[in-house]
């Protein structure tokens, strides 16, 4: 049997199809946008009447929140894929086909990044949220998308099996909190939180308000965004030597 990529694809395809917890998670952007257009603004409504707290006064923050959970969710899928395929010693298997174990880990952070761009763009532009500029939005999409495989690069390199994926997924979830780090946290004490790759698309979501106190240069999406891929990089490089020594020695 001659393995491509596309043979993967249509196997994870037909998984998706029997797996409820697969099926969820690709419906999971479908179920964002609903609550973003319809849960969102009956919150809002309810306590601006009972507590005169104006829901609309954060719409950057609670955009870069339901974007960031895009790629966490799709990334957790991702990496318990891969662990499951790795204690089933699948990916041995993949090395002595032409796909080999490159062409494998290539097409498995490939397709959820590439899901995650789609779904992220799809919640930006149909949320109803206030949105940035196109280039801040550009930028912050590309960095979240780039979550997407390092989320599961981590989970294949540090856990040894589905259990500890889950455990180390719900230890990972308290990124969700990097946004509030962008919004509350005071200047410069914020950036601490910057060696977090979700903070820098964060912070060009929610453009100046994330900056309070900062210099002007450092309101420079550019620099946002470079810092972004900068660290998002290093995590990478990082990870992913973590994760060949692991697959290397089984």
């Amino acid at each position: 049997m001659r393995w491509q990529p596309t043979g993967l694809l249509r196997l994870d395809a037909k998984q998706a199809t029997r797996d409820p917890m697969l099926g969820l998670a690709l419906c999971a952007p479908v179920l964002l946008l609903l609550l973003l257009r319809f849960g969102l603004p009956a919150a809002g409504q309810l306590l601006e009447a009972e507590l005169g707290f104006l829901l609309t006064d954060h719409e950057p923050l609670l955009l870069a929140f339901f974007l960031q959970l895009v790629p966490l969710m799709l990334g957790m899928l991702t990496g318990f894929v891969m662990l499951e395929e790795r204690d089933e010693r699948l990916i041995g298997c993949y090395a002595v086909t032409p796909l080999g174990k490159r062409g494998y880990l290539a097409y498995r952070l490939l397709l959820p990044f590439i899901l995650s761009l789609l779904f992220t763009v799809f919640l930006l532009l149909a949320g109803g949220l206030r949105t940035p500029p196109a280039a801040e939005s550009s930028a912050a999409v590309m960095l979240y998308a780039l979550q997407t495989p390092l989320f599961a690069l981590v989970l294949a390199a540090w856990a040894d099996n589905k259990v500890e994926g889950l455990a180390l997924a719900k230890a990972a979830g308290i990124t969700v909190l990097t946004p509030a780090a962008a919004a509350f946290i005071p200047w410069p004490w914020q950036l601490t939180a910057g060696v977090l790759p979700f903070y820098w698309p964060a912070r060009l979501i929610m453009g100046a308000a994330g900056n309070e106190g900062a210099g002007g240069w450092m309101h420079s999406p550019l620099l946002a965004a470079l810092m972004g891929l900068v660290i998002t990089g290093i995590w990478f490089v990082a990870v992913y030597r973590v994760y060949e020594r692991k697959v290397e020695s089984r």
